[in-house]
C-alpha cells in the first residue's frame, strides 16, 4: 500500500490490460490517469500538473515508449518513468534503462509485484517518503503538512510541499518559473502569482537556516540552493 496517494500517468493502449492494472493500482492507493497513446500522454503532461510517476508501455499505436521518454525527458525529467511491457529481450531492458527509466517491468509479473516495484521507485525518489529533509535543520512531515525549521513548526500547504519536493529533486539547478507553475497549477492563468506567493511563504520559514535558500532570477527561474 502506498503511504500517500500518488498519481500515476499510465500509458497503455490495451483495454484489457489497462483494466486489470488500473484496478490493482487503484486498490493499492494510487490515483491512476490512463491514456491510450503517446500523443495523449504528451498532451496530459502539457496541460496538467505533473504526475508522481509514469507507467509506460513500449509498443504504442503512434510511437514507441522509448520515443515518448525521449520526447518528455527535458521538460519532465523530475518524473520517474517505469516501463511496463511484454517485450522480453534483455537489450530492450538495457535500452530503456540507458534512456533514463527507473525500472523495466514485464507484463507477466503478478500485479502485487508491480505495485511493490512502483512503491520502491517512489521510495527511492522520495515522493512517497513521510519526511522530506531539506537540511540538518529543516524537514517536512508530509502526513501532517508541517515544516520544521530550526526547532520551530509551521503549517504548510500541499502545493508548498510539492514545490519543495520538485526543487529538491533539482537542487542547485535553476528551474524555470513556467515549468514550476505548470507542474503545480497546470494551465491556471494565475499560476505564476500562486508560485510567487508560495516562494514568499517558504522563504519566510527557512530564513533562519543558513544551509538552504531559494534564489530567484527575475522573469527567469528559481533555484533551491543547498549547501553540500
Amino acid at each position: 500500500m502506498t503511504m500517500t496517494k500518488a498519481t500515476i500517468l499510465y500509458v497503455e493502449d490495451s483495454e484489457d490490460i489497462a483494466y486489470f492494472v488500473t484496478t490493482a493500482l487503484s486498490r493499492a492507493g494510487y490515483n491512476v490517469v490512463r491514456v491510450k497513446d503517446g500523443e495523449q500522454g504528451i498532451a496530459y503532461l502539457r496541460e496538467n500538473p505533473e504526475p508522481d510517476i509514469i507507467l509506460l508501455d513500449i509498443i504504442l499505436p503512434d510511437m514507441t515508449g522509448f520515443e515518448f521518454l525521449q520526447h518528455i525527458k527535458r521538460a519532465h525529467d523530475g518524473v520517474p518513468v517505469v516501463f511496463h511491457t511484454s517485450l522480453t529481450d534483455t537489450q530492450d531492458a538495457i535500452k530503456g534503462l540507458e534512456l533514463g527509466a527507473y525500472d523495466y517491468i514485464r507484463k507477466d509479473i503478478k500485479l502485487e509485484e508491480l505495485c511493490a516495484r512502483l512503491d520502491s521507485v517512489l521510495a527511492r525518489t522520495g515522493i512517497n517518503s513521510p519526511v522530506i529533509r531539506l537540511s540538518e535543520k529543516t524537514y517536512i512531515n508530509v502526513a501532517s503538512a508541517t515544516m520544521f525549521c530550526c526547532g520551530k513548526a509551521y503549517d504548510v500547504r500541499i502545493t508548498d510541499i510539492k514545490l519543495l519536493r520538485y526543487l529538491l529533486q533539482h537542487k542547485n539547478k535553476m528551474c524555470s518559473r513556467e515549468q514550476l507553475a505548470g507542474v503545480l497549477w497546470g494551465e491556471n492563468i494565475n499560476a505564476d502569482i500562486y508560485l510567487s506567493q508560495a516562494i514568499t511563504r517558504i522563504r519566510g520559514i527557512i530564513k533562519s537556516d543558513t544551509d538552504i535558500s531559494i534564489k530567484s532570477v527575475r522573469n527567469s527561474g528559481i533555484t533551491l540552493v543547498v549547501k553540500e
